[in-house]
């Protein structure tokens, strides 16, 4: 049991960056694309001024060797595999 444990323990910690770049992409695709979700990132507030959702999220691994980031800026969300580079977010 012990080999088919860590398999399946290996496996899985190899298909969450995977699966969470999915899962993110899947949500930045509907927010980026259908009309009526494109408020949450970009709106008018109704006292008239305008707001706009800016941001950098990073998620890693328990042991830090995978990472999958998330940048919301300019009305879009944008996600990436790897880690988010200071650049990236800094100039939000």
């Amino acid at each position: 049991m012990r080999v088919v444990d860590s398999f399946v323990e290996g496996l899985s910690s190899k298909l969450t960056p995977v699966v969470g770049w999915t899962n993110l992409q899947a949500m930045a695709q509907v927010l980026n694309l259908v009309p009526s979700m494109q408020h949450h990132l970009r709106d008018r507030h109704p006292s008239g001024a305008g707001f706009e959702f800016k941001a950098g999220l990073q998620f890693m691994t328990r042991d830090g060797g995978n990472a999958v980031h998330v940048l919301f800026d300019h009305g879009k969300m944008k996600v990436g595999i790897g880690d988010l580079l200071i650049g990236q977010w800094m100039t939000l």
